[in-house]
Parts: C-alpha cells; structure tokens; sequence
C-alpha cells in the first residue's frame, strides 16, 4: 500500500511542524484577543464608574449652590451680572 491516491495524484498535506506552527498560531491571537476583551470591558466599566461618580459629585454641588442661593432669596445671577451690564461679558 502506498500513501499515493489511486487516479495517481500525489499531493502531500501539511507536514507536522507547518500544522503545529499553523495551530500555535491560531490559538495565540485567540487568547490575546480573549484577554484583550476583558481588559477592554474592564477599562471601561472602570471609566463608566468615574465618570458617574464625578456627574454625582457635580449635581451635589450645583443643588448645594442652588439652595444657598435660594436661602438668601437673593436672584441667582446677582453676584455675577454687575447692576449697570454694557450688554457683553468678557472673559
């Protein structure tokens, strides 16, 4: 018996090393794409926490500043728009 097919073509397949090299390959970029994802989602629920984190603290301030504003029932632009406004604001 010989390894050769019966209409006498004789193609050869991969060798070993060149399947093996071939496989390694695959399953190296898999992993690294596996681990990449999860490093990825965990960046960004880390930065979606912050993020909520800083708008929370930001509104606190802002209804802290709206209520002490309110408490002086004073408007809320008094102590940034001057009496006798010329109509433009420089920064």
């Amino acid at each position: 018996m010989s390894s050769k097919r019966a209409d006498g073509e004789g193609r050869r397949g991969w060798s070993l090393v060149a399947r093996l090299a071939f496989f390694y390959t695959i399953s190296a970029a898999a992993l690294l794409l596996g681990a990449m994802l999860i490093l990825y989602a965990a960046v960004i629920r880390h930065i979606d926490a912050e993020d909520h984190a800083y708008l929370r603290d930001k509104l606190r301030a802002a209804r802290a500043d709206l209520l002490e504003k309110k408490a002086g029932a004073q408007p809320l632009l008094a102590d940034v728009v001057p009496a006798g406004d010329s109509g433009y604001f420089v920064r």
